[in-house]
């Protein structure tokens, strides 16, 4: 190896191969027989940008690389999933699936690539092939990565601000000083008591039609847009119906989430003394206290938080289940998950799923999908229903322009608290008894 002290490099030669770059030194391969090393100083920033997109290309190697080896154990895990049923059902044992958790190395290519903002779709530095299908989730549009008003995850970081805005409280001193008898931004404890805008509304009609039809729903929305507060809600109401009984899966992880899983789930929420080891007497039974359960007036739901995180087969049990009436349909399918359509008018996460997946068609096409939206155009009056809870007045604690800036940073419940608080708290500092369209700027 050489070690070359010519002038700055301004561009990288065709002919050059970057082997390696280590403790700020770069080493090439020149013509295939000659090995120099330089360091990072001597290159020009468009010889820079130039080995930046060389190393981008090979980290797109690398993650369709790995895309396509978790493909293949996914298919190797539904065939030993397949195998194990079977033994279960000779043998008369309990099935286990097969593991693929959170820890597993093989895991989908995730969101430690965007942490950079170098693998960001729109980043202008990024070559044509990265600019396409990279197998990475990527979120786009204002919607999880990079949300409104530059506040995202991959474009925070590179501007060195928040990736995430965490949960804060005001404390009493901020309270006293905008005559608040209680922080506006608490966490819900009454469930019967919140906000429900226009949007709600209708998703609760829908809901509610879908368990008098018994019918599949999937209700999506982006995080902190509200979807589990919602759930809570609409739960406290059904609870006061004894015509409704709530089956919900105790398995935590939806990932894990199987057929077996499903029917034991029927079976120790409807009133079965105990699961038979058998597969098939367990489906049977499951249809049994099913079907008296309708046949007594009630209205079994099945209901799915996380519903983004299931696998295929998790939809294809589901379809089964809801379908295994000879005559009529014998409970509703309620799921809940992350997801929706983008600015682009995108689909992502469980909507794309939905949407695109040909291999769970045969539940999607049975599946009405509700966005639960964002709070654009309803910001103040979400604001207002969470001040005066507090005693006081949205109206008199943010100016008009905070508001319309609070409507251009947050478009989700969840973020609006966050940011509002982290306003009210900076107006505080500044001794002023109104927060400005600056604090918000800022927060």
């Amino acid at each position: 190896m050489i070690t070359e002290t010519m002038e700055k490099i301004m561009v990288i030669p065709p002919h050059w191969k970057v082997l390696l770059i280590t403790d700020g030194r770069v080493t090439v391969d020149i013509e295939g027989h000659t090995q120099a090393t330089f360091p990072l100083e001597q290159f020009a920033n468009g010889a820079l940008r130039q080995l930046q997109l060389i190393l981008l290309g090979k980290i797109h190697a690398l993650v369709m690389e790995r895309a396509s080896i978790y493909k293949d154990i996914t298919a190797i895990n539904g065939e030993l999933d397949r195998r194990v049923n079977e033994d279960a059902c000779r043998n008369n044992t309990p099935p286990t699936p097969s593991p693929e958790g959170n820890n597993n190395p093989l895991s989908p290519p995730g969101s430690a690539l965007l942490t950079t903002g170098l693998l960001r779709e729109d980043n202008p530095l990024n070559p044509p092939l990265l600019r396409g299908n990279m197998g990475i989730p990527l979120r786009k549009g204002g919607k999880g990565v990079v949300r409104k008003g530059g506040k995202g995850f991959a474009n925070n970081q590179m501007k060195g601000e928040e990736m995430n805005y965490t949960k804060s409280y005001l404390d009493e001193d901020v309270l006293r000083h905008f005559g608040l008898d209680g922080d506006p931004f608490y966490d819900v404890l009454d469930f019967t008591d919140i906000w429900i805008s226009p949007r709600l509304k209708v998703v609760e009609r829908r809901v509610a039609d879908t368990i008098r039809r018994h019918g599949i729903m999937a209700i999506v929305g982006d995080i902190g847009a509200g979807k589990t507060t919602f759930l809570r809600y609409f739960l406290t109401k059904m609870l006061k119906e004894k015509t409704i009984k709530i089956i919900y899966p105790d398995r935590m992880d939806r990932k894990q989430l199987n057929g077996a899983a499903l029917t034991q789930a029927v079976i120790t929420q409807l009133g079965g003394q105990r699961v038979p080891r058998s597969a098939v007497e367990r489906d049977a039974l499951a249809k049994r206290l099913l079907e008296e359960n309708v046949k007594m007036g009630s209205n079994p739901v099945l209901i799915l938080d996380e519903a983004h995180d299931l696998r295929e087969e998790a939809y294809i049990a589901l379809k089964r289940i809801w379908d295994s009436g000879m005559i009529f349909k014998l409970l509703s399918i309620i799921l809940v998950g992350q997801g929706g359509v983008d600015s682009t008018n995108t689909p992502y996460e469980l909507m794309d799923r939905l949407q695109n997946n040909p291999f769970i068609r045969e539940f999607a096409e049975r599946c009405y999908v509700c966005d639960l939206g964002s709070l654009n155009g309803s910001m103040s009056q979400y604001l207002d229903f969470r001040f005066k809870k507090a005693g006081g007045d949205v109206h008199k604690v943010f100016t008009d322009k905070a508001l319309s800036m609070l409507s251009k940073r947050a478009d989700v419940p969840q973020l609006a608290n966050n940011i509002a608080i982290r306003a009210m708290a900076a107006a505080y500092r500044d001794g002023k008894f109104q927060v400005a369209q600056e604090h918000v700027a800022e927060a």
